[in-house]
């Protein structure tokens, strides 16, 4: 892991503690940065791909998100995924007894011959 992403992952799972306990204790949100993390955020500005700070902490949150979400599925046995999976994707009816016609295009069978 490189020192940007750690860097990276450190400053999104600080925000995100900050803001569930602000959010806990309904309060107004304001979030006190060390020097690091602040000059990581405004050479993110610099490279003008965002305009405030909220937009670089924005992307970090959900450069968490989709990193905690990455570990999980990676921590899923195979079978735990396919099980996820059973029932989401829609298919004709014939799937199974075609599935030479609908992969191959090959003609429809004589439901007879089966």
């Amino acid at each position: 892991m490189n020192k940007n992403h750690s860097l990276q992952t450190k400053i999104i799972e600080w925000v995100i503690r900050t803001a569930l306990k602000h959010l806990q204790e309904n309060e107004a949100m304001n979030i006190h940065l060390d020097p690091e993390l602040e000059s990581l955020i405004q050479s993110q500005l610099n490279t003008h791909q965002y305009q405030s700070p909220e937009q670089v902490l924005e992307a970090a949150l959900k450069l968490l998100i989709a990193s905690q979400q990455q570990k999980a599925q990676a921590s899923q046995s195979p079978w735990d995924i396919l099980e996820e999976l059973a029932g989401t994707i829609e298919a004709p009816d014939d799937w199974s007894a075609e599935r030479d016609r609908y992969l191959y295009g090959t003609p429809k069978r004589n439901s007879n011959h089966e």
